[in-house]
């Protein structure tokens, strides 16, 4: 088999150049293009036995529009990095706009050819392994539109009601975002239900969590946090909780952070719980100067004035203010001193404060239980 021929015609294309690739030594007149190629070239009613190739490097539109109307006798193979390769029944045209330097030139086998196995491969490209095309903006803009129609009641199959306040909205996008509403509606009666009334619930805060269920935005505030915090948590938007602890957390101060403390705890809220105790040892000299260390229970102060991580200046601070909490409320909790008194540590108070101070106080003198030994 002799080697293929490439022919360049630069006429034979409005707006590139053409080339063909033929092989010597077989018969050029029995196929013939059907139909020719609109924009010709030399010998486009006839080519070789073996088959031809045509590259053109800068088709014209209406050349590109030609080929991709040719639906009979042409599929469009593959579009990789602006080349786009077109089999015809015997032949492969590529179009490459960009790259009109390159030489891009393929060869079909024709069912007479004489040597199969002389006839070069040339590699498919691998498709298999491509990322699926993937829109960002998508769900943004469907939940813009959701949440639109939610504010105009089209199509809305429910309404959520809580201190008279009545939200609608769609029970598929409630179930999609909360635990809570899934479990609603598809496992309880409410599922056949279009009104619902929620118990335990703030009306403004259930507002502001559809809106965040559409909008995933909700702006959380020193008015609102109190109530929008335990509403999250009963319908399960554990993004919103964990917002409003970060809020919270943000807000710490000695004159808020036992108030701070007691809500995390009764709401669940480990970290920040764990946070807030953290903030009152570290600033405990401030904090019992603070109105809310004198609305502490008697086992609260236990807990407060047994840690082992008080960050104080010294003993005495502890001493007084067991002290100014008794006195606060001194009928209803003289009961506690004694048992409070066994947790300041005595030996650690410097000596002349033991006499001078100590066994002067006269909530102690008075007390039979608070014996100085």
């Amino acid at each position: 088999m002799s080697p293929p021929l490439i022919f360049d015609y630069p006429q034979s294309c409005s707006s590139g150049k053409t080339s063909v690739i033929a092989s010597l030594g077989m018969d050029a007149h029995n196929l013939h293009l059907s139909p020719p190629p609109p924009w010709g070239f030399p010998g486009a009613g006839q080519a070789c036995g073996f088959g031809i190739g045509i590259v053109l490097d800068c088709p014209s539109p209406a050349e590109e529009a030609t080929l991709r109307d040719w639906e009979l006798d042409c599929k469009l193979c593959f579009i990789k990095k602006m080349t786009i390769v077109v089999t015809f029944t015997k032949y492969t045209y590529l179009i490459n706009p960009f790259h009109c330097s390159s030489r891009l030139l393929l060869r079909h086998a024709s069912q007479n050819s004489l040597d199969e196995s002389s006839q070069k491969h040339i590699p498919r490209s691998e498709t298999k392994h491509k990322l699926p095309y993937r829109n960002p903006q998508h769900f943004p803009k469907a939940f813009d539109n959701l949440n639109l129609m939610r504010r105009q009641s089209q199509l809305c199959d429910v309404v959520l009601i809580a201190d008279s306040i009545e939200v609608p909205a769609h029970k598929m996008v409630l179930a999609s975002c909360s635990p809570y509403f899934h479990a609603m509606f598809t496992s309880f009666e409410e599922s056949r239900q279009d009104r619902i009334v929620l118990q335990d619930i703030d009306g403004n805060a259930l507002q502001l969590l559809i809106d965040y269920v559409y909008t995933a935005e909700v702006l959380v505030t020193e008015e609102n946090v109190q109530v929008l915090l335990p509403a999250a948590n009963l319908l399960q938007l554990t993004d919103v909780r964990d917002a409003c602890c970060d809020f919270l957390q943000s807000q710490l101060h000695p004159t808020n952070c036992l108030g701070i403390r007691a809500f995390a705890d009764i709401h669940g809220c480990l970290e920040l719980l764990s946070i807030a105790e953290s903030y009152v040892e570290q600033h405990f000299t401030e904090v019992v100067e603070c109105e809310e260390f004198l609305s502490l229970t008697s086992q609260q102060v236990i807990k407060l004035i047994s840690s082992d991580r008080l960050t104080t200046p010294s003993e005495e601070k502890v001493f007084e203010c067991v002290m100014s909490w008794v006195s606060g409320d001194l009928t209803s909790r003289e009961q506690y001193l004694a048992e409070l008194m066994e947790y300041v540590r005595l030996p650690l108070l410097p000596q002349d404060y033991l006499i001078q101070r100590v066994e002067e106080e006269p909530l102690l003198k008075q007390d039979t239980q608070c014996e100085l030994t």
